[in-house]
């Protein structure tokens, strides 16, 4: 067990990938006296992050967290940890190709890059796939695999050689 210091100016809790990223932003802006705990070892403590699916839809339900999502695919990209594959999203009864509408219309206002594709695309990009099962596919070509424990371990020496 490391001895805790008295005091920091911040303490960020949990050193899956939003804490360290969160300790790598605020050691590139010049904070100094940051305390990262968390409940396991490093670099692997046990938290969401290590039983997260690792795959990252660039669309979400709201604008904020689709800006946030897309955020985090340039800094994985940059990191080198991520692999873009490409995503769909199936849908199999009406409700939810009224679901897949509705996200085409947030990528298309968002600037994200997507398309609504019939069962046969689908199966085309997914040959184990059952086609006739399906009504429609969600499309996007930048959804795309983290490797959770590496963007956390390269976000880690950013701080630790910056003096903490």
């Amino acid at each position: 067990m490391v001895s805790i210091p008295d005091s920091a100016q911040v303490v960020v809790i949990g050193a899956g990938i939003v804490g360290s990223s969160i300790v790598r932003h605020l050691a590139e802006l010049g904070w100094r006296d940051i305390l990262l705990v968390d409940k396991g070892p490093l670099p692997e403590p046990g938290g969401s992050t290590d039983h997260a699916s690792n795959f990252v839809f660039p669309v979400d339900h709201s604008r904020e967290i689709t800006e946030l999502t897309l955020d985090s695919l340039r800094q994985y990209r940059a990191l080198g940890v991520l692999t873009e594959r490409g995503g769909i999203e199936v849908a199999r009864t009406p409700e939810r190709l009224q679901e897949l509408r509705r996200r085409m219309s947030s990528a298309a206002a968002w600037g994200v890059e997507a398309e609504l594709i019939g069962p046969a695309r689908v199966r085309e990009l997914m040959p184990h796939i059952r086609e006739d099962l399906l009504l429609a596919g969600f499309h996007t070509p930048t959804g795309a695999i983290d490797d959770a424990s590496a963007p956390r371990s390269s976000c880690a020496p950013g701080p630790r050689s910056a003096g903490h």
